[in-house]
């Protein structure tokens, strides 16, 4: 946390928090860092499901030769 924002004021905050919680933010910052990367996945899956549908659309359309309308 402390790398993101070098600056004096951060740096002695997180340094404290750090001396008051312990090992809890470590746990904390692995929870958080495998919460990100499901998220992500999640939209990475997302992303691709849409560029599916407006690609089978395009293709209906020039295969009916624009008779159905996307």
């Amino acid at each position: 946390m402390s790398i993101a924002f070098l600056d004096p004021r951060n740096l002695e905050g997180d340094l404290q928090a750090g001396a008051v919680a312990g090992d809890t933010l470590l746990w904390l910052l692995l929870w958080a860092t495998a919460m990100g990367l499901l998220v992500q996945l999640l939209a990475t899956l997302l992303g691709a499901d849409i560029q599916e549908v407006i690609g089978s659309a395009i293709a209906i359309k020039i295969l009916s030769k624009g008779y159905l309308a996307l």
